[in-house]
């Protein structure tokens, strides 16, 4: 029987993010971080930013209102759980961080785990997540669960890792390519960088091989004198 080959390779870079991520946007980052908050100070921010029959509903459930809601105090000590609520929310980092939805300043926030020197409005972004988690929370039917603020990151998450993983076999497979490139165009550079190379042509014109962003490989050829 003619079997595919079953490599775990992937699985084991996955699990390398997970564990990643577990420091910064998913629930163990954000009970180490509560651990370090004045409760009395988060309970105050809670009856600010949390509707009160959202609050019900997590009482009634035994989940922490902080567990779902976002409020500056969490997000002061550590941004990047931006993160934890966006995935809590079911919304990937491009359509999050796209333009037009306004979350544009806080994306260094889940990306670099800074605040920056233009403090971005916590509190803009506090009320703006608090009335589509509110609805995340009255709309889950049977009533929402610890596990299930636990699990649904992971679902978010995971298309990300995949995304993530596919973009980095892309940039690879990208400069394996220009590398060949090189190799082949070798008799003919007149300057070779990193990112670019520049060669005479049959014409005796320069081109310019460029490594490009995209992850591509852009070919110029320069014209005039």
């Amino acid at each position: 029987m003619s079997v595919a080959p079953l490599s775990p390779s992937r699985q084991v870079i996955f699990h390398q993010m997970l564990v990643a991520a577990r420091k910064t946007t998913l629930m163990d980052a954000l009970s180490e971080t509560l651990g370090q908050i004045d409760p009395s100070a988060l309970k105050k921010q809670i009856s600010r930013f949390v509707p009160k029959d959202a609050q019900r509903i997590l009482a009634g459930a035994g989940i922490r209102d902080e567990h779902v809601f976002p409020v500056p105090a969490v997000l002061e000590r550590q941004p990047a759980l931006v993160g934890y609520y966006r995935l809590l929310l079911g919304i990937s980092q491009k359509r999050f961080y796209r333009k037009g939805t306004g979350m544009g300043p806080y994306k260094n926030m889940e990306s670099r785990g800074i605040l920056g020197r233009s403090r971005p409005d916590l509190d803009a972004f506090c009320s703006v997540m608090a009335l589509h988690l509110s609805e995340l929370v009255r709309q889950i039917s049977p009533r929402i669960t610890a596990r299930d603020i636990s699990e649904l990151p992971l679902l978010t998450l995971g298309a990300q890792l995949y995304g993530s993983n596919n973009n980095a076999i892309g940039k690879k497979a990208t400069l394996d390519v220009f590398l060949s490139v090189s190799e082949i165009v070798k008799d003919f550079v007149v300057d070779h960088g990193a990112r670019k190379i520049s060669v005479v042509n049959a014409s005796k014109r320069k081109v310019f091989l460029t490594l490009a962003a995209d992850p591509d490989i852009r070919i110029q050829e320069e014209f005039g004198g």
